[in-house]
């Protein structure tokens, strides 16, 4: 399942393109315009991992700053935090709910940018258009192909803000929420062992040295 989830990792680089050129279009159509907004963005982020290639792979934690600067501003890493900590969240204190959400959008850099290094000119087909739920949800289809392997369906979950930016809210692959899979693993954690050595585990996780 982890590869599975690295492998959907890759073809997040296809949201991260500035949603400002579709907010002056409001003529445009969000179902078309959200699969757009994944198709403009893959070709910048990939010409990134080429044109650092060499010194991504003589220093990884580069990638790490690549990450940061493309991918995690169109995350809603406040959403997915809350989301993620589930019935919890509103039991917890605002410190809480901030360290929580601090740590756990360090944990998703990691992850991403783990699953970079592992990119290896996989390709990207997409749904010719996006499935609306009212104005402001949308839910992107792509799979992830690789020659002699079988095709793994990704669904992206967006959240369209009234300042015209695309929010990923969600990941679904092969059927599996990212979300609801680390709410479960959490949920169970935190029942067991309290919110605050969740907490703790989580942030020494991130001070570990990335390789």
């Amino acid at each position: 399942m982890k590869i599975i989830f690295k492998l959907a990792i890759v073809s997040l680089v296809s949201f991260l393109l500035s949603s400002q050129v579709f907010a002056e279009d409001k003529a445009v159509d969000n179902a078309t315009a959200s699969v757009a907004f994944i198709k403009n963005i893959t070709t910048q982020m990939i010409d990134e991992l080429n044109a650092n290639h060499e010194t991504i792979k003589n220093n990884p934690p580069e990638i790490l700053k690549i990450v940061d600067r493309i991918i995690m501003p169109h995350i809603a890493t406040k959403t997915i935090s809350r989301k993620v900590m589930g019935r919890y969240w509103k039991k917890a204190t605002d410190e809480q709910k901030e360290n929580f959400t601090r740590e756990f959008t360090t944990y998703l850099k990691r992850y991403y940018s783990h699953a970079f290094l592992s990119y290896n000119d996989q390709k990207l087909k997409y749904a010719p258009k996006a499935k609306l739920k009212g104005k402001k949800y949308a839910s992107v289809s792509t799979f992830i192909v690789e020659t002699g392997k079988k095709d793994v369906s990704v669904k992206y979950r967006l959240y369209h803000k009234k300042n015209g930016d695309w929010k990923i809210i969600d990941i679904v692959i092969e059927g599996i929420s990212l979300v609801i899979n680390n709410q479960r693993q959490y949920a169970s954690q935190i029942k067991t062992e309290g919110l605050e050595s969740v907490i703790k585990k989580l942030t020494y996780k991130n001070t570990k040295e990335f390789k």
